[in-house]
């Protein structure tokens, strides 16, 4: 999912946000800065529209529930860590623009950011 129709004339993120581990504890806290500089991006574009102002506000939540969360991260447990990378996830692939995504990289695990979306076409081959 991205933000259909947007394409910012220059988007600073593409590539790598955290690469060499796949840990929750140490994704958690780089994707709330990601996010955060994200949100900050959308909002100094002169977007405006329901879908735009949604997903923000969508975003915005789901980064407090996170900061309040990783706050008190001494007490949470692996699952809990997981829906936290989860959401942060989602909302910075919904906030990517058309043609990105936000993930882990194609052939890599550790190795997480914006990347093309046509690098997850797998080409059709033709058995004869």
């Amino acid at each position: 999912m991205t933000v259909p129709g947007y394409y910012p004339t220059h988007w600073p993120f593409e590539g790598t946000v955290l690469s060499g581990t796949t840990q929750n504890e140490d994704r958690i806290p780089v994707y709330m800065v990601a996010l955060q500089h994200v949100i900050s991006f959308w909002e100094g574009q002169d977007i405006d529209g329901k879908v735009m102002n949604s997903l923000l506000l969508n975003a915005k939540f789901a980064l407090r529930k996170a900061e309040k969360a990783y706050a008190s991260s001494a007490f949470l447990n692996n699952d809990e860590k997981f829906v936290i990378v989860g959401n942060l996830s989602d909302m910075l692939d919904r906030l990517a623009p058309e043609g990105l995504y936000f993930g882990a990289k194609p052939k890599t695990m550790d190795d997480y950011g914006y990347w093309n979306a046509q690098s997850l076409i797998t080409p059709y081959v033709e058995f004869l």
